[in-house]
This record gives C-alpha cells, structure tokens and sequence, in this order.
C-alpha cells in the first residue's frame, strides 16, 4: 500500500510538472513580440517581416530559424539571411541584400541585374534606378530571382564591376552589337569603344587614367578607342 501511495505521489507530481511546464511554455511570455531586422536597404522592415510568415501569436520556441532564413532567402533581393531566437520573446534576423548593378530592358518595363546577372526586381521607367543600361541583350524570358538567360549581358556587367564608384556613376549606356563589341557612353556624350570582352583589366585602367587625365587638364573627349592592343586612341571634341 505504502508502494502504492508513493507511486500515485510520484504520478500526481509528475503530472504537475508536465501540466505546468505546458502552461508555462505556452504562456504569453514566450510569444513573439519583437522582429530586429539587420542590413536591409531596399527592402523595408515590415517586408521583411511580413516574408518570415510568422503566425500571429506565434512562440518562439517554436520557430525554426533556419526555416526562417530560408523563407527570406527566396525573395530575388535577398542574398544571404540569418534568423536567431532571443529569447525570451525575441528574433534577430540578418540580412545581406543583392546589389543592382545595372538594368536591361524587358518587353516595356527594365530588369534590375546584379554584377551575377541576377534578376532582381522589375521596374516601370529608367528614372525608377540610378544605374546604366545594358542594350542589345534582348532576352524573350526573365525570371525574378534567376540569373537573367542572355550571356550577353555578362560582359558589360564585368565591366561595371571593374570600374571605381565615381567612374560607374558616368556610365549611362553599354550597347552590345551582334559581333559582340562594347561601346560604353557616358555622361556628356562621350564614347568609349570598348570592343570585344578581352583584356578587361588593361582597358579599364587605361579608361580611368584617360578620364582623370582629361578631368584635370578640362579636356573635352569625344571618345576614346580602346579596341586594340598599345596606346588607347582619344579623339577631343572640337
């Protein structure tokens, strides 16, 4: 009997315990109530918030970071992204976000390009982005979030990558003709021919010695020929 009774003791406590860590578990104090979101630029945070999907209501030790992290990562802006609890009501959710580098044109509306080709967002006017746009890489299809399908398009994105920040701003056009040359125009309706994709490196040095130069002695470029090996060929407006 006295077995007995401990074990019924033993039952009731255990039963207790259970009862009230479901309660407690299950209590407000554990309901998410704070989202922090990190490193977004373009996206706002309630948009980040409202793509995690969580539940109204919903308990932080229930929530799978990872799946989480995961849900971000599906939106075409999004690069990289980290979901930690913090607990007790808490989420901290990193984000690195894709960069715009240039756009093409699509049907009547322009796709934003990261410098990996990319599809980021799609938008309705070139005013929309302060970025260059790429011609004569005409795709028939474009996904968000899926590298853009003419290979066309990766040489005047390299190219972009290549130049320094003041110099990427004065790039307002790079048209790809169908033998593949590059000719890159630029604010004040210079021009530089650019060619074939080769010798990146040694064109785009040669580009911005040439522009510095021309900016410190008030020179007035009509464009400059960077086609061939050796010296570039700059003609001055008259």
């Amino acid at each position: 009997m006295r077995a007995r009774g401990r074990g019924i003791r033993w039952l009731a406590l255990a039963t207790a315990v259970s009862v009230g860590t479901f309660l407690f578990l299950h209590s407000a104090a554990f309901r998410v109530q704070t989202v922090t979101v990190e490193g977004t630029s373009r996206l706002g945070t309630a948009e980040v918030r409202a793509l995690l999907g969580l539940d109204p209501g919903a308990y932080l030790w229930r929530a799978d970071p990872e799946a989480l992290a995961e849900r971000l990562r599906q939106h075409p802006l999004i690069a990289q992204a980290r979901v930690t609890r913090v607990w007790p009501r808490g989420l901290r959710v990193q984000v690195r976000e894709r960069v715009a580098s240039a756009i093409v044109g699509y049907y009547r509306y322009y796709l934003a390009l990261d410098t990996q080709g990319v599809a980021l967002e799609m938008v309705d006017s070139l005013n929309a982005l302060d970025l260059p746009l790429i011609t004569g890489a005409d795709a028939p299809w474009a996904v968000l979030g899926e590298v853009y399908p003419s290979a066309a398009v990766n040489p005047p994105l390299q190219i972009i990558a290549s130049l320094a920040p003041e110099r990427r701003r004065q790039v307002e056009e790079l048209h790809v003709d169908g033998a593949g040359d590059i000719t890159l125009y630029l604010a004040g309706g210079r021009r530089v021919l650019w060619g074939q994709a080769e010798r990146l490196q040694e064109k785009t040095a040669a580009l911005q010695t040439i522009l510095l130069d021309a900016e410190k002695k008030k020179l007035n470029l009509l464009y400059i020929d960077l086609r061939y090996r050796g010296q570039p060929v700059v003609k001055l407006k008259e």
